[in-house]
């Protein structure tokens, strides 16, 4: 019985290391998602336009080419005491981990520790215990103080309680930079909203709070073709529920002339 409920445990494991790829795939879809709008009416905004400090021109990059790393252990990763590491202590190990399997990039920064649990219960329950399985350690990637937004460009360590690496994925595009654009401002970019001119909207409820705008570099979902990282305006606030949602529209200034 142990040892089946370990297989059992090892199973939801593995299972959710493999969703944690798929919610940076999905939770910012590059799917034609315009109907979802539902509204311009819908979106609220809490933020004031005045204060936005932005660069009226940007670099944008070539894509040469793309690492795509994962590594998974099949070692038994059931966690039989109840507890993890420290933040602080996770991501030293991730640090070591990373720079053995070559290394942090320079535009690598720190985003997210977080502990994934297992809930055991049983049958009639309305809760049951929440059991510790790893902590995530993830690296999000800036471009000269510039954001990389969306699905790819991530690097993600997961450790158990005895420290050692279960889960490793990487996704980074190799970049050059190419020429300049100039940038639309954040009016300009909030009437592409309104006329549902957006890149990967993914699924929210309504109404929508916009509450952050800034400047960043659009990355598709990791083995998908991307030829170039132009500007994108982000839209970031939250939906009827509380969750984070971001809104991306092109920030290129086109000329029409």
């Amino acid at each position: 019985m142990v040892k089946d409920n370990r297989v059992l445990l090892l199973l939801i494991l593995i299972i959710l290391l493999v969703s944690s790829l798929f919610l940076y795939k999905s939770k910012f879809s590059d799917k034609d998602s315009d109907s979802k709008l539902g509204g311009f009416s819908q979106i609220k905004f809490s933020i004031n336009y005045s204060s936005i400090d932005y660069p009226r021109e940007l670099v944008y990059y070539k894509v040469v080419d793309e690492v795509w790393e994962e590594n998974f252990s099949s070692q038994d990763l059931v966690n039989s005491s109840g507890g993890l590491l420290s933040e602080d202590e996770a991501i030293l190990i991730a640090e070591d981990y990373i720079m053995s399997h070559g290394g942090l990039p320079g535009e690598a920064i720190l985003d997210n520790v977080e502990t994934q649990y297992v809930e055991k219960r049983t049958i009639g329950e309305a809760e049951g215990e929440r059991i510790p399985l790893f902590v995530e350690v993830t690296y999000h990637r800036v471009i000269n103080g510039t954001p990389v937004v969306g699905p790819g460009d991530f690097i993600m360590v997961t450790i158990n309680e005895d420290g050692d690496v279960t889960g490793y994925m990487k996704s980074w595009r190799i970049l050059e930079p190419t020429g300049i654009v100039d940038v639309i401002s954040p009016e300009e970019a909030t009437k592409k909203l309104k006329d549902k001119e957006t890149i990967g909207d993914s699924s929210y409820s309504y109404p929508i709070v916009i509450n952050k705008v800034y400047l960043g570099y659009y990355s598709q979902s990791p083995g998908e073709k991307q030829g170039f990282y132009k500007p994108v305006w982000v839209f970031q606030g939250v939906d009827y529920y509380g969750e984070t949602i971001r809104l991306y529209v092109d920030a290129e200034l086109v000329d029409d002339s």
